[in-house]
Formats: structure tokens, C-alpha cells, sequence
């Protein structure tokens, strides 16, 4: 790829996320390049609190605190990020988005007219990935621009 290139980071406050970063500075970074870092904020998979007479109905409160709180940890988890790339003189920019990750991190991308997708991989069981999926699962199938899926460390014996 000649020239700039823009870049997105999928991250998620993980040692996962920070990993596919270190990753992404080590392996493809050149001079001039964008990086977007995309967080999502995934309403639907908030732990949600039942009162026994409500039949069904999540408390308003507990929904608003769980936001602000995870609202204010992805704050923090993005201004880490920042700070790296401020002492490293990387040009960057900043999305956080409310929605599914897989479509959050598809749509960035789309909007930032990206080059290269670089995430990692949480390394779910064979279960866990069938019932849940994995963002990237998704991402390798629906996004049009490379996706590079950085692994975890392999575990010690």
C-alpha cells in the first residue's frame, strides 16, 4: 500500500485489544498512517436486573448506572490509547459507538474509508465461539477490506 493508510483498531479495554495494537505498531505502522480505535458499547449484552413484580422489566437505574460506568471505562480505556500514540506522534482518532461490535467496527471502517482492519482474537472454546460467536468471526466474513485477527499468547506448559 503506498502513501497513508487508514487503519482500524478494533479494542475492547482487553489484553487482547492492547495486544493486537502492540501488534499493529510493530508489524504495519509507517509514518502518516491514521489509526481509528473503535470501541462499541453493546447495550444488549448488559447484565440486566429483574424486580419480582415488573414480570419481565429491567430497572431503569440499574440500566443507567451500568452505562455511565461502562460509559466512563471506555473513556478511560480510550484515552490510554491516545496517550500512546500522542508520545509515539501517531495520527489518530477516536469512535466510540453503541451497537453489536462486529457492525459497529464494519460501519467505522466504511465511514473512515479504512485500509486494514487489525483486532484480536479472545481464543473462545469450540462452544463458547458456536453459541456466542466471535466479532472476528464476523469480521472476516463482512468486512470488504483486509482483516488481520491477532491471536493470543500461546499459554505456557
Amino acid at each position: 500500500m503506498e502513501g497513508r493508510k487508514t487503519v482500524v483498531v478494533a479494542v475492547d479495554g482487553s489484553e487482547h485489544s492492547k495486544k493486537a495494537f502492540d501488534w499493529y505498531c510493530g508489524n504495519l505502522h509507517q509514518s502518516g498512517d491514521q489509526i481509528v480505535f473503535v470501541h462499541a458499547i453493546d447495550v444488549e449484552r448488559r447484565p440486566v436486573v429483574m424486580h419480582p413484580r415488573t414480570y419481565g422489566m429491567a430497572y431503569y437505574d440499574s440500566f443507567v448506572k451500568w452505562f455511565d460506568k461502562t460509559r466512563n471505562q471506555s473513556k478511560t480505556m480510550m484515552e490510554s490509547f491516545a496517550d500512546t500514540c500522542r508520545n509515539n506522534k501517531y495520527n489518530f482518532k477516536l469512535v466510540t459507538e453503541l451497537g453489536k461490535p462486529g457492525e459497529v467496527i464494519c460501519q467505522a471502517a466504511n465511514q473512515e474509508k479504512a485500509d486494514h482492519i487489525v483486532m484480536g482474537s479472545r481464543g473462545l472454546g469450540t462452544v463458547r465461539r458456536t453459541l456466542l460467536g466471535s466479532v472476528s468471526d464476523y469480521m472476516l466474513h463482512h468486512s470488504c477490506i483486509p482483516v488481520s485477527v491477532v491471536p493470543p499468547a500461546a499459554k505456557q506448559e
